[in-house]
């Protein structure tokens, strides 16, 4: 709320008033001391401020006002924020657990389908049996070929490379042999 004073005109200066004994811009006077420094808006010129108008600083029902707006409008910034990150992990969380469903459906179907070679393949078996368990058929031997490098030499059980106790040609003849047989009774034996 603006408080209109009156100008009064004086005899000798012509200089207009003011309230609190200022004079004007330049004028030697009283000035008031304390956080009121005089009128605001004193000058010479066209505007809101040549008549002697003061300004007064809000009341305080206002202000309180003011700033609980600020601080409701800032709460909801912060709490919009809040709820967008929120909202934007769910995102990230329900594509993961998607691609993850995506994942188990696909093992789901390919166990289903081992599942079904299980029940109707007999070969499929009897090669895992014998790949992951080291099964034979009774009338099978195993061949476990051991690397010469894995050789001792010099030790009874092992004769070095050059010491065969069998002549030349024979370990090897009986040796295709027995695979040969093998092959045969795998091939044609079932």
């Amino acid at each position: 709320m603006m408080r209109r004073t009156r100008t009064v005109r004086g005899r000798g200066s012509g200089a207009p008033r003011h309230p609190g004994g200022a004079r004007g811009p330049g004028d030697r006077g009283h000035r008031p001391v304390g956080g009121d420094q005089g009128p605001v808006g004193v000058g010479r010129g066209s505007g809101a401020g040549t008549r002697g108008e003061r300004r007064t600083a809000l009341p305080l029902r206002p202000r309180l006002v003011m700033v609980a707006l600020g601080c409701l409008a800032g709460w909801m910034v912060i709490a919009l924020g809040a709820q967008y990150l929120r909202t934007y992990t769910l995102a990230r969380e329900a594509a993961r657990l998607e691609r993850h469903r995506q994942e188990l459906r696909l093992e789901n179907a390919t166990l289903r389908a081992e599942i079904t070679r299980l029940q109707t393949d007999d070969r499929y078996i009897e090669r895992l049996a014998r790949e992951q368990l080291g099964m034979l058929r009774p009338d099978e031997v195993e061949l476990v070929l051991v690397p010469s490098a894995g050789r001792d030499s010099g030790t009874p059980g092992n004769p070095r490379p050059g010491q065969d106790t069998a002549p030349p040609g024979r370990s090897v003849w009986d040796w295709a042999e027995r695979l040969r047989g093998l092959v045969a009774r795998w091939l044609w034996g079932r």
